[in-house]
This record gives C-alpha cells, sequence and structure tokens, in this order.
C-alpha cells in the first residue's frame, strides 16, 4: 500500500490491515500516484525486490 498524502480518498492502515494481506505500507511524503509518479515507481519496485529476497530466488 502506498499511502499519498494528497488522494481524495486514504484508507486508513489498521482499516486496511483488517481487510487485506498487507505486506508493505509506505507513507509517501507528497502529492498522489499520478503528481508523483516517481515515487510510486520506486515503491513498486522495493516490494518485488523484497519479494525476490525473501524468496531464496
Amino acid at each position: 500500500m502506498a499511502d499519498f498524502p494528497a488522494e481524495i480518498y486514504r484508507s486508513p492502515r489498521a482499516w486496511v490491515e483488517s481487510r487485506a494481506n498487507l505486506v508493505r505500507w509506505a507513507e509517501m511524503p507528497h502529492g498522489g500516484h499520478f503528481e508523483a509518479p516517481e515515487l510510486l515507481l520506486k515503491d513498486v519496485r522495493a516490494f518485488f525486490r523484497s519479494q525476490r529476497a525473501g524468496s531464496g530466488a
């Protein structure tokens, strides 16, 4: 979950944790996913890096 402060709707972390298998929570410093796509891309890459590292591959 990438939590951007400028999104129209922001889900509280506790709500997300109670309804989904939350693997990663990242609070972005500014913007929304359209205003700061580089932050979203960086977070997506970090997520997949962590998944590869944890898989033993």
